[in-house]
């Protein structure tokens, strides 16, 4: 964004690309087959680290490669994700230097922190246990939202919901 553009200029040249999103993500096809590659992409996360790990010759108690090894995967996928808004959005996407210490912030809590726990558990544990206790997180984030804020109840089709999910996911 130049000095002389403005973020309602920016907002609305970036208008035609949100309503072709809009679009499609209205359609429940593309919705659905979306969510369906979403799910294969997050699922397979848990074999292919176990594979790295065999690959590299990570241990179970090497911690430090581990973390490193988590490191590597994910500023590879940060440069991808950049080169990928980059052409869509045609042009390349930057950081405000405004923005550095918010996306700091998220950036520790929200990735680092939770993928350090994340790596070193599945190294001391099975794949297929760690998908489990992984996607019971859903389940979870119902139940506490319930438990914490008044106005989210659990319904009749939540609790069905939950429990066929929870079923599913056990098979």
């Amino acid at each position: 964004m130049t000095t002389t553009q403005t973020e309602s200029e920016t907002a609305v040249s970036a208008q035609p690309q949100n309503d072709n999103a809009k679009k499609l993500f209205s359609k429940p096809a593309f919705v659905c087959l979306f969510a369906i590659v979403c799910c294969a992409l997050w699922g397979s996360a848990f074999p292919f680290i176990k594979i790295g790990y065999s690959l590299f010759e990570i241990g179970d108690s090497d911690y430090s490669s581990q973390i490193l090894f988590a490191g590597i995967r994910f500023a590879l996928a940060g440069v991808l994700t950049i080169f990928a808004g980059s052409a869509v959005s045609k042009k390349i996407l930057v950081l405000r230097k405004n923005s550095v210490g918010r996306v700091a912030v998220l950036a520790l809590f929200q990735t680092v922190l939770q993928y350090i726990f994340f790596y070193i558990g599945l190294a001391n544990t099975q794949g297929t246990k760690a998908s489990v206790i992984n996607s019971s997180s859903v389940f979870f984030a119902v139940i506490i939202s319930a438990l914490i804020f008044r106005q989210d109840k659990i319904t009749v089709k939540k609790a069905v919901g939950c429990i066929i999910g929870f079923a599913e996911l056990l098979l």
